[in-house]
C-alpha cells in the first residue's frame, strides 16, 4: 500500500502457500473466545490466487 492506496497487480500467493495460510488463520480464529470463524475464500485477481477473509461481526 502506498499513501493508504493498494498497489496493483496485487502480488497473491503461490499455490503451495494456500493451505498453510488458511490452517494459520483458523489456528488463529480458535484462540479467540468466543471462537470466531470468518469466511475465507480463494479469489483470481488479475492471474493471481489471492486469500480473501470475510469477516462479519
Amino acid at each position: 500500500m502506498t499513501n493508504g492506496q493498494p498497489l496493483f497487480p496485487p502480488m497473491g500467493l503461490a499455490h503451495n502457500q494456500l493451505d498453510k495460510v488458511q490452517q494459520e488463520s483458523l489456528a488463529a480464529c480458535q484462540s479467540i473466545q468466543p471462537a470466531y470463524f470468518p469466511v475465507l475464500s480463494v479469489e483470481l485477481v488479475e492471474g493471481r490466487k489471492l486469500i480473501v477473509l470475510w469477516a462479519p461481526i
